[in-house]
């Protein structure tokens, strides 16, 4: 689906209309219930969770796709060997079982961690 909504924006300079939306998901999602997916998108039925969603994106500053946190971080190299090195880091240092941001520890103690 990635790749048709890539190309399509080659296609039609309207690619990003709902219309278009909705009809490149019914063309690319298999089992779709079609008539059920109209009436949400009517409805606006998950137009609350979407702008939710959207908040804490934000508030968390991602920005941009592809975005990929590893061991809580951006990841900057996205190669094979730059996510395998971070993942190598994470695995070798010791959470003391606290989550940045997540108030479960002080920030010192984050700090030190993820540091």
């Amino acid at each position: 689906m990635l790749q048709s909504t890539y190309d399509a924006q080659y296609e039609d300079e309207e690619w990003v209309s709902l219309s278009h939306i909705v009809n490149l998901v019914k063309r690319q999602v298999t089992g779709l219930d079609g008539s059920r997916f109209d009436r949400d998108m009517e409805s606006g039925a998950y137009f609350s969770v979407l702008q939710r969603n959207n908040l804490i994106l934000d508030e968390r500053g991602v920005n941009e796709v592809p975005y990929l946190l590893v061991n809580f971080r951006k990841q900057e190299d996205l190669s094979y060997e730059g996510i395998a090195a971070e993942i190598e880091r994470g695995l070798n240092q010791k959470y003391k079982g606290c989550l940045p941001n997540s108030g479960i520890c002080n920030q010192k103690q984050t700090s030190e961690v993820f540091s």
